[in-house]
């Protein structure tokens, strides 16, 4: 296998770069990246091959330690909203296991999982900005206070937009009341405008809203979410929804 990887490398005059595991003769586990290069004569002939391996490892396991404390920081700050309205703490958790379950079933990368996670507990962020006599209101909201409820994703997106993040976060927050026909809010986006991880996070996010019970408005069921039937039509919900996602 190693043999045919090298006879193309030569033959088309490739580089190459590979990320291995390697076992050091003290019995310690490495990561280290190869790059390498076949290196010709100048008749074009195959003189030898040059390859440089580079450990890692430290640099891989500090990544890895940056983004377990950006995840905790991130369920940090989401616990926050437990403060001003428990309806908005359970409904975030839900809805980012909710994300996270549907891309592992859909295939997305452990990357794109973790980007997913992480935007859909912080997708409702911008609803600090809402006053918590409305987000706790019993009863039906008026045109008024819906208006003001509207505005909280572009709230959520000016609070993350700045932040320096390799995950698309300010995206999710801003876009995950959109819809593929284009008759969410607040840009109006449809298709292909939206990326998958926010098709996901809308759908999922619609299924929990909507079979959770809200001070202004019962759950879906009037059993609420613990209805057997009710979380049948979560999962039925769900899988309609991605089927849209992938489209």
């Amino acid at each position: 296998m190693l043999s045919q990887v090298f006879e193309k490398l030569v033959k088309f005059h490739k580089s190459t770069v590979n990320e291995n595991r390697v076992l050091t003769k003290d019995g310690r586990e490495l990561l280290v990246v190869w790059h390498g290069r076949p290196i010709f004569t100048k008749e074009g002939e195959f003189d030898f091959f040059l390859g440089l391996g580079i450990d890692i490892t430290e640099r891989k396991q500090a990544e890895a330690a940056l983004k377990l404390s950006f995840l905790n920081l991130a369920e940090t700050v989401s616990r926050v909203f437990t403060l001003r309205d428990p309806f908005i703490a359970e409904h975030r958790q839900t809805t980012a296991t909710l994300a996270r379950a549907v891309g592992e079933k859909m295939g997305l990368a452990a990357e794109r999982l973790e980007a997913l996670y992480i935007g859909s507990l912080l997708h409702d962020i911008g609803k600090i900005s809402i006053p918590e006599m409305i987000l706790r209101k019993p009863g039906k909201l008026t045109e008024e206070e819906w208006g003001l409820v509207r505005t909280h994703p572009q709230h959520g997106y000016a609070v993350l937009k700045d932040a320096d993040l390799a995950w698309p976060v300010a995206e999710l927050a801003l876009h995950h009341h959109e819809r593929l026909d284009g008759s969410g809010y607040p840009d109006g986006l449809k298709g292909d405008e939206l990326i998958l991880e926010v098709r996901i996070l809308a759908v999922c996010n619609v299924v929990d809203a909507m079979s959770a019970l809200r001070p202004h408005r019962p759950a879906r069921t009037q059993q609420g979410r613990d209805n057997k039937r009710n979380q049948k039509w979560q999962r039925e919900e769900i899988r309609s929804g991605c089927g849209r996602c992938a489209a």
